[in-house]
């Protein structure tokens, strides 16, 4: 099984359809997604539909957070888009209930075992998905 790990699409469809034509071509059979579908760019609904035919297992980012404030209290919208421009915005327009639903009720992390192996899915970091792991600088990585 080849497994591809996604982030941060951001409701950008044009730049994840070729991304999802590549793992294709590549053989993945299986996609993780760690958050954010939404925010920032403007088509969280083609982004949703691109997904449709692909078998993966998903988490919530803080997008996806902020968009269950923004829906439960429309007064956040403004909050939100002030500092992360009108993506929510247009998620919330454009997606229907069922779409809204099915991403904040996602689970901010999973664990999934594939054969054995275990995955831990999480966005930002295992203890919380608004809190970023950055290399220090000079780190060396190796492969």
């Amino acid at each position: 099984m080849k497994i591809a790990i996604l982030s941060d699409i951001h409701g950008n469809d044009i730049a994840l359809k070729p991304v999802l034509e590549k793992a294709q071509k590549l053989g993945v059979t299986k996609l993780f997604i760690l958050g954010d579908f939404v925010g920032y760019y403007y088509r969280p609904d083609k982004v949703l539909q691109l997904l449709e035919d692909w078998d993966f297992e998903a988490i919530q980012g803080n997008h996806e957070g902020m968009l269950r404030s923004a829906w439960s209290d429309s007064s956040q919208i403004k909050k939100i888009t002030q500092k992360y421009g009108q993506g929510l915005k247009f998620a919330i327009e454009k997606l229907s209930n069922e779409q809204v639903q099915f991403l904040v009720k996602l689970p901010s992390w999973k664990q999934i075992n594939i054969d054995g192996i275990k995955f831990e899915l999480c966005h930002g970091s295992p203890w919380d998905r608004d809190v970023y792991i950055y290399p220090k600088v000079g780190l060396k990585w190796s492969i």
